[in-house]
């Protein structure tokens, strides 16, 4: 006999709830973004369920599937919110199947081009975008050439990450730039740029 046993996802349903889920394929893509677009998994609308859980679990140490389902049927008015929040999932389900239904091979073309070629490089490349929103916003900041350095006021300017170790022998604007990789953004600190403001 094996040292182990594995149990997968759909076989955990079926083994603690005795649900077995009859989905047609592909269909739990649509129907996740639906839930998920809806804002329907939200605390606020079905309920805190991993809070209600625990205190299922004090009430009902030994209770199986029945007696959870009546718990929060009957303790967090769980019918009304799932019926709501069924009602408002489904709206969205249509509105995300009409929006299929426009999309044609093109739309495929550019979402993985999208996806792929200027995601990669949108994405590992930084540098590029604090370079434009800084010739877009800073009156002064200049394009020498086009990837050559920036200029403001007769001073090249350096971008670098934060943090980086700079040489101290050089003799311009350093600007240090942040990226939040969950948020997809970048954090832009002007103050070495501010206090070159200040010094005219």
């Amino acid at each position: 006999m094996s040292d182990t046993i594995e149990i997968d996802s759909d076989e955990r349903k079926k083994l603690t709830s005795g649900r077995v889920p009859d989905r047609k394929k592909y269909t739990y893509f649509a129907l996740n973004n639906a839930v998920r677009y809806s804002g329907v998994n939200k605390k606020e609308r079905l309920g805190d369920m991993q809070a209600i859980y625990d205190t299922f679990e004090e009430v009902h140490p030994n209770g199986d599937f029945e007696d959870w389902e009546q718990f929060y049927y009957n303790r967090h008015e769980g019918e009304e919110r799932l019926e709501e929040a069924t009602e408002d999932a489904y709206g969205m389900l249509v509105k995300i199947r009409e929006s299929i239904k426009q999309l044609d091979k093109d739309d495929v073309r550019k979402f993985v081009e999208g996806m792929s070629l200027y995601g990669t490089y949108e994405n590992r490349n930084p540098r590029q975008a604090v370079r434009r929103k800084l010739i877009q916003d800073v009156r002064g900041c200049e394009e020498v050439e086009e990837g050559e350095w920036l200029m403001y006021e007769g001073r090249k300017i350096r971008i670098l990450p934060e943090g980086k170790e700079e040489n101290s022998d050089f003799d311009g604007i350093r600007i240090f730039y942040e990226e939040k990789e969950e948020e997809n953004t970048i954090t832009i600190n002007l103050k070495e740029l501010n206090h070159q403001i200040t010094d005219f």
